[in-house]
C-alpha cells in the first residue's frame, strides 16, 4: 500500500511541478527582478527551502528504519504527527516564492494539499489498524500537521540507519532542482534569450 501511494504521490507531484516550470517559462511575473519584493521572495523562498531540506533529513534521522515497524512518538514526532509532510509543505511554499509568481505559488500549494491530504488520511488508517489504541492515543495528543513545540519530548536513544539517511541526502538534491530551474528561466528571460508571451501575477 505504502509503495503504491508513494508512486502516485511522486508522479502527481512531478506533473504539477512540470506544469509550474512550463508556466514560468512562457510567462513573466509582474514582480520584475529589479523590484525589492522580488529579492525578498527569492531570499525568503531559499531560506524555506533550506529549512525543508534540513527538516526532512532530521526527520529521517529520527525515524530511520523504524517507519511502519514501530510507533515513533518522541523528538520531532512528539510535536507533529506528519513532520516529513510539514517540512515538504514549507519547501513547496519556498519553491513558489522563488518562482516570483503568485499563480505558481497557488498551483503548487493546491497540488500539495490535493496529493497529501488523502495520503495522510490513508496512512493514518494504516497506522491505526497496525498499532491500535497506541496510535489512537497518539492522535489525541499530537497535532496532525501544525507543530506544537510545547509538546516536545526528546528521544532517549536514536538509532541511525544509514540507508534511509543516504536516501534523504539524495532527496535533498531534488528539492534544490526547482530553485535552479526557476533561476535559470529568470536569467534567460532577463538576458533576452526567452521572450515571455504574457505577464501574470
Amino acid at each position: 500500500m505504502t509503495y503504491n501511494l508513494n508512486q502516485h504521490r511522486i508522479l502527481i507531484g512531478r506533473l504539477v511541478l512540470a506544469s509550474a516550470f512550463v508556466l514560468n517559462l512562457f510567462t513573466a511575473s509582474h514582480f520584475t527582478s529589479e523590484m525589492f519584493i522580488h529579492h525578498v521572495c527569492d531570499s525568503f523562498g531559499l531560506v524555506l527551502l533550506v529549512i525543508c531540506i534540513l527538516g526532512r533529513i532530521y526527520c529521517t534521522l529520527q525515524i530511520g528504519g523504524h517507519k511502519n515497524a514501530e510507533l515513533v512518538t518522541t523528538g520531532i514526532y512528539s510535536v507533529v504527527r506528519n513532520p516529513l509532510y510539514f517540512f515538504s509543505f514549507i519547501g513547496v511554499i519556498g519553491i513558489g516564492l522563488i518562482s516570483s509568481q503568485i499563480t505558481v505559488l497557488v498551483m503548487l500549494t493546491a497540488g500539495f494539499f490535493i496529493v497529501y491530504l488523502p495520503l495522510i488520511g490513508r496512512e493514518e488508517k494504516f497506522l491505526g489498524d497496525k498499532f491500535g489504541n497506541a496510535f489512537t492515543d497518539y492522535m489525541k495528543r499530537v497535532p496532525r500537521f501544525v507543530p506544537d513545540f510545547s509538546l516536545y519530548k526528546p528521544a532517549e536513544v536514536v538509532t541511525i540507519s544509514m540507508a534511509p539517511l543516504h536516501s534523504a541526502l539524495r532527496d535533498a538534491l531534488w528539492w534544490l532542482l526547482p530553485f535552479i530551474v526557476f533561476e535559470t528561466i529568470e536569467w534567460a528571460q532577463t538576458s533576452g534569450l526567452i521572450h515571455p508571451v504574457a505577464h501574470i501575477w
